[in-house]
C-alpha cells in the first residue's frame, strides 16, 4: 500500500506526504487553535516563547524526518512577520537542526521558483529541500545539486518584493507613530480646526481677526473638544502671537 500523498512536481521533482502528515497537522492545528493560543498568548513572557519555538522546532523536525527521506521545509525568516510565527530564524538555524537527524540542505528550488508570478515571494524566498544523507544516492538530481553547493551553500536571501513590502510597512508604522506623537503634542482634541492668518495684512486687522476667532472658539457649546491649530511663519507672527 502506498502511504505517501502525492502533492505536486516543482523543477521535476515529485512532492509528496505521508498520510499521517496530514493527521498531525489537523490534530496540531485543533491544538493549538483551540487550546495553546487562548491560553498562553496573553502575558506570555520572552523565556516561554522562546522554550516552545525550540521545543516545537525539534518536535517538527523529528516528526518530519521520522516520515519521509526528503523534507520540503519552509519557516519565517526574521521580522518576515505574519500569522502565528512565534519562532522566525534564519535558514541556518533549521540546517543545523536537520543537520542533527542527518538531513543535508538541498537548495535547488528558489532559483526555479524566485521570479515566478504565481509563487508569493515568501514561498520562494523560504522554500528548501532537506534530505537524509544515507538516502541522497536514491535521487541523482539532488544529489548532484549537494555535490556542486557543498554542505554549507549561502541560504540567508531576502527576496526583493518581500524587502519592499516590508518597507512598506515600516512607513506606515511611522506614519502612525508620527501621527500619535503629533497628537500627544498639540494635545488635538475631537475636532481641530486649523486657522491660516494672512500676516502680511495690517496688525490692526490681524488682531481683531484672531480675537474674533478666540472668542468664537471660546463660547462655542462645544468649545471643550476643540483644539485651535494656527499656523504662523516669522518674527511679526510670533510676536504678535
Amino acid at each position: 500500500m502506498n502511504q505517501e500523498i502525492p502533492i505536486a512536481r516543482i523543477a521535476g521533482i515529485r512532492v509528496a506526504a505521508h498520510w499521517s502528515v496530514l493527521v498531525i497537522g489537523a490534530l496540531l492545528a485543533w491544538s493549538v487553535a483551540a487550546g495553546v493560543i487562548p491560553v498562553a498568548a496573553p502575558g506570555t513572557s520572552v523565556l516561554i516563547a522562546w522554550l516552545v519555538g525550540t521545543g516545537t522546532a525539534v518536535l517538527l523536525i523529528a516528526s518530519l524526518t521520522a516520515l519521509a527521506p526528503v523534507v520540503l521545509f519552509s519557516a519565517a525568516i526574521p521580522h518576515q512577520g505574519g500569522d502565528g510565527h512565534v519562532n522566525e530564524q534564519w535558514p541556518e538555524y533549521w540546517q543545523a537542526k536537520f543537520a542533527q537527524r542527518n538531513y543535508v540542505v538541498v537548495d535547488c528550488l528558489r532559483e526555479h521558483l524566485w521570479r515566478h508570478k504565481d509563487v508569493e515571494p515568501w514561498y520562494a524566498q523560504n522554500m528548501l529541500l532537506f534530505v537524509d544523507r544515507q538516502r541522497l544516492s536514491d535521487y541523482p538530481r539532488l544529489a548532484a545539486h549537494f555535490a556542486q553547493a557543498g554542505e554549507h551553500p549561502r541560504l540567508s536571501l531576502v527576496h526583493p518584493d518581500h524587502y519592499l513590502r516590508l518597507h512598506e510597512r515600516v512607513l506606515d508604522e511611522l506614519a502612525e507613530a508620527r501621527r500619535t506623537a503629533l497628537q500627544a503634542s498639540v494635545n488635538l482634541r475631537e475636532f481641530n480646526l486649523l486657522a491660516v492668518p494672512d500676516w502680511t495684512q495690517p496688525q490692526d486687522q490681524l488682531v481683531d481677526q484672531l480675537r474674533a476667532l478666540f472668542g468664537a472658539v471660546l463660547t462655542h457649546p462645544q468649545g471643550s473638544r476643540i483644539a485651535l491649530l494656527i499656523h504662523y511663519a516669522g518674527d511679526q507672527a510670533g510676536n504678535l502671537l
